[in-house]
């Protein structure tokens, strides 16, 4: 199973915080260093995706694009420094 496939991809087009880490399979706080080196943004949510997301008062949004480029980001091996 991918990550975008039809199962798992948002037909809104975003993400809440909690699918985001699953589907990328982090914690917060890596989420949270991905935020401050500018990787990827939070978003805060309309009313009408309030009503649609069934999401709670603080929640952060971000868009499937976004998520999809960091997975990619990710799943590049990081090549290790000469000691």
């Amino acid at each position: 199973m991918t990550l975008f496939d039809g199962s798992l991809y948002s037909p809104i087009g975003w993400f809440k915080t909690s699918e985001v880490l699953a589907l990328l399979g982090i914690r917060l706080h890596q989420l949270r260093a991905f935020r401050r080196k500018g990787l990827i943004t939070a978003y805060e949510p309309t009313p009408y995706m309030r009503a649609n997301m069934d999401l709670q008062p603080r929640t952060a949004v971000y868009k499937a694009e976004d998520v999809k480029k960091l997975k990619e980001i990710l799943e590049v091996p990081v090549a290790l420094k000469p000691s």
